[in-house]
């Protein structure tokens, strides 16, 4: 009798084992079957600069960090309104799906900056800086934007709508609500030299550019007389 109840015991034991090993082979097989997450693709710059743009009324101070694909650094320099007298530095960051995240060190003990933003829709990206202020305005903080779109693998529509068009600004430029609507931003103007998206193809010499945060991201600008190229 007593060995029945052994026998018993064992065949119970062997059946819970069974039972226990196939709910964690089933288990398993639904852990595995549960697809792994990935982190979105980030936006790379198009380009070994990432250059962003700090506009002062009609001034523009350029800070050119050193990029490759998403990675940041660590070369800088910044170039005042003025064109002379740069500031070069260390730079370490990165772009993080669609944030920009990258900190200076300025040579010469002239302190830290530190520049955080996002890349929008149109591929331009957008955001603060933070830091201390270099002397007799060679970089200021303040809000800023970059000139040239980076592209975004997760968005192929990311970027300059008309197959990478760009418009650069060869004229000091007035921006328009639309052709011939009334101007934005009054007194700015878009400098020369600065290059800007193209949102929708150019017509009757008025083209559609983004990347503008004083007018709120876009605006109309007239291309005819020279004041544009478009390529």
């Amino acid at each position: 009798m007593a060995r029945k109840e052994v026998n018993m015991s064992t065949t119970t034991t062997r059946k819970v084992l069974a039972a226990a090993a196939s709910a964690t082979a089933l288990g398993t097989a639904g852990f595995l079957a549960v697809p792994m997450a990935h982190a979105a693709p980030s936006c790379t710059v198009n380009g070994d600069y990432l250059r962003f743009a700090q506009h002062f009324g009609n001034y523009t101070t350029t800070t050119s960090v050193n990029a490759s694909g998403s990675s940041l650094g660590p070369g800088v320099v910044t170039v005042p309104p003025s064109g002379t007298d740069p500031t070069y530095g260390k730079a370490s960051g990165s772009i993080n799906g669609r944030n920009i995240d990258v900190l200076i060190t300025w040579n010469d003990n002239k302190g830290t900056a530190h520049f955080t933003g996002t890349v929008g829709n149109d591929g331009i990206a957008r955001g603060d800086s933070t830091g201390t202020p270099i002397p007799i305005h060679l970089w200021d903080p303040g809000p800023w934007d970059t000139a040239e779109p980076l592209k975004c693998a997760d968005d192929p529509g990311t970027g300059p709508a008309q197959g990478g068009q760009t418009a650069t600004v060869n004229k000091n430029s007035d921006v328009y609500d639309a052709p011939e609507g009334n101007r934005l931003a009054a007194p700015f103007f878009l400098p020369a030299g600065r290059k800007l998206p193209v949102l929708e193809p150019c017509a009757n010499n008025w083209c559609h550019l983004g990347g503008i945060p004083e007018t709120g991201g876009t605006g109309w600008v007239y291309s005819g007389e020279g004041f544009l190229t478009v390529a």
